[in-house]
């Protein structure tokens, strides 16, 4: 292992040979097969699969069946029959665009070019020198989406146009565009729930990364709470223009006496007369839904968010009760949450040990050995999500592994340093470090992550981390080192801890790499204050930022000399971080034409 600590503003590079510390690998096989490295599905994550597609057969079929019911509940859209008959037409575009979907992700997978495409960021079409964080599969995602939500605009346009006759003049366009806005809620209310759920058949048998059926979730999120509102407020405005009863009445359904005296029942049921509380019943309990799951909320008070977001069932609840549609497209998606949450309860009572912590002074830093009694097989890269059900039974973390795959212990890397005394990273960084590895239990579920690129086809793989990004950057060094042999790793880590010298830093890179004679440490320290190296080692510390693009030139220069090559670059650390390495990449990818570069991001902003 070579361990290179630098100064981007000095090209020198000082190196050392440090010779492995740990012997953590040895009774694992340097060859591990291709097949090895790819997890075989759990009988559990199999069933929930089998499990999973059924219910999409089984929703589409529940739902015509119960359009045919008689009303059931207060407002039945299938009370009129062109509005029944759009229903159904409805029902069946959205399970064939499903279908559709489903069908080319599973070709995508079958064709490397193609796969290769849809993994790498997105850049804008005005400006390709910016790389977004969403992926090129994700953005045709997306575009395919919106096609989804304008074939109901344009569907239901008509249909809604026609019915506002009936209205009085100063009511028919608020009104008809509450009814509008109201279709535009179907499809999302139907794909919300499918992208927070971990174990379906999307990433077992699609290979779609939670990572990205979870961004997505929260953008269908955002985009329900919008029209959700659009919906309200066109609907508030068409009442207050209506001279034949008041807001209150219809807000609350409070009797007035000049409807009481045309003998009309405020409390039937069945016939609308309960549509308008329903709905501001939902928009109750999705407002908390909406406000805690914002970045800003959700990074600083996970249970808050984490709790919060179950309101969103009652949420739901009224929405169905306010109109019979949403629920047809939900069928799915709760069933596989169903399922989901089945499989994390298994998790969680099947818990295993913590077989040792150690804490390094100098970095902060807590690596965790788990041991998981049986071979975890994972990809450089994966995560798993890690629950210590003694301190909270309800929080799942995501970390990256840092051991072999195969292996049945495997550590992961905690930085409890500048974290509140109450935040969970603290709380089990302080527990494990007090000498109570022995009683404390951990629950796992996992892996999870799709990597963009196989390890095994690169010939030289540019890893840019910082922080503890440094654990899944070490996974894929192991995996490369253990599965090929050959294949050439530098990770380029980026460090802000002022008073981490040169010879700790080496100490701590072998303990964590292991036996991986390919792996090449560059270092970058960007605080302020330097500790020199002392005379016993030979590594220089320095201050300075990474410098993406030079890294990236450096690593392949002296093989494109003899023909074209393959990279695989990986990034992990903070926003500012993982958006500048991005964009280097994605420059140098299209400055070396004849490179084939594929980009891997990694950002855990759940």
């Amino acid at each position: 292992m070579e361990v290179i600590y630098t100064d981007t503003k000095d090209s020198s590079l000082a190196a050392v040979k440090l010779s492995s510390t740990t012997g953590n690998d040895s009774n694992v096989s340097r060859r591990l097969s291709a097949g090895r490295n790819c997890r075989p599905l759990a009988k559990a994550e199999l069933i929930s699969m089998v499990v999973g597609l059924g219910f999409f057969p089984f929703g589409y079929l529940l739902a015509l069946y119960m359009m045919e019911l008689p009303c059931y509940i207060d407002y039945c859209v299938e009370a009129e029959s062109d509005i029944k008959r759009g229903q159904q037409i409805s029902h069946h575009v959205f399970y064939a665009w499903m279908l559709l979907l489903a069908f080319a992700v599973y070709v995508s997978r079958r064709k490397p070019a193609l796969r290769r495409f849809l993994h790498q960021p997105m850049s804008l079409p005005w400006n390709n020198a910016v790389a977004l964080r969403i992926t090129n599969g994700e953005g045709l995602f997306y575009g395919y989406l919106m096609s989804l939500v304008a074939f109901n605009f344009g569907f239901w346009w008509p249909i809604y146009w026609s019915h506002g006759s009936s209205h009085a003049p100063e009511r028919f366009k608020s009104y008809f565009t509450a009814q509008l806005t109201g279709r535009l809620l179907d499809f999302p209310m139907g794909l919300v729930i499918l992208g927070a759920s971990k174990n379906t058949f999307f990433q077992t048998l699609l290979g779609v990364s939670f990572d990205s059926t979870l961004r997505a979730h929260r953008w269908i999120g955002y985009w329900i709470w919008w029209m959700t509102w659009t919906h309200t407020g066109a609907y508030l405005w068409s009442i207050a223009v209506d001279p034949t009863r008041s807001m209150v009445s219809r807000l609350f359904n409070v009797p007035e006496d000049r409807t009481r005296a045309k003998g009309k029942d405020h409390s039937e049921w069945g016939v609308g007369n309960w549509l308008v509380p329903l709905g501001l019943l939902g928009l109750v309990f999705l407002t908390p839904v909406f406000f805690t799951s914002l970045n800003y909320v959700r990074r600083r008070w996970f249970n808050v968010f984490y709790f919060t977001h179950f309101l969103v069932f009652p949420f739901l609840i009224f929405a169905w009760l306010h109109a019979t549609t949403d629920f047809y497209y939900m069928i799915p998606g709760l069933g596989m949450y169903f399922v989901d949450a089945f499989l994390r309860y298994r998790a969680f009572k099947t818990p295993y040990k913590v077989a040792k912590a150690a804490y390094d002074g100098e970095t902060g830093y807590v690596r965790v050995d788990l041991d998981l009694a049986e071979p975890l097989h994972y990809r450089g890269g994966q995560y798993i999500f890690v629950c210590f059900p003694d301190l909270a039974k309800h929080e799942w973390h995501p970390y990256s592994l840092i051991s072999t795959p195969g292996a049945v212990v495997h550590a992961i890397l905690l930085d409890p340093t500048d974290k509140r005394p109450s935040e969970w990273t603290r709380l089990v960084g302080d527990r494990l470090l007090k000498g109570d590895t022995e009683s404390t239990r951990v629950c796992i579920e996992g892996p999870f992550g799709k990597p963009a690129f196989r390890v095994s086809e690169q010939e030289v793989i540019v890893c840019f981390v910082a922080g503890t990004g440094l654990a899944p950057a070490l996974g894929i060094a192991r995996e490369a080192w253990y599965s090929t042999g050959h294949r050439r790793v530098i990770i380029h880590w980026s460090v802000r801890q002022s008073g981490l010298s040169a010879q700790t830093a080496s100490s701590l890179l072998c303990e964590l790499a292991g036996e991986c004679p390919n792996v090449s440490f560059v270092l970058y320290q960007t605080a302020h204050a330097v500790i020199p190296a002392d005379e016993e080692s030979a590594i220089s510390a320095a201050t300075g930022r990474v410098d993406f693009s030079h890294a990236l030139d450096r690593a392949v220069d002296e093989r494109t000399s003899t023909g074209a090559t393959r990279v695989g670059v990986f990034i992990c650390g903070g926003a500012a971080f993982t958006k500048d390495a991005r964009s280097a990449s994605v420059i140098f990818a299209r400055r070396k034409s004849g490179v084939l570069v594929e980009i891997q991001e990694e950002t855990f902003e759940f």
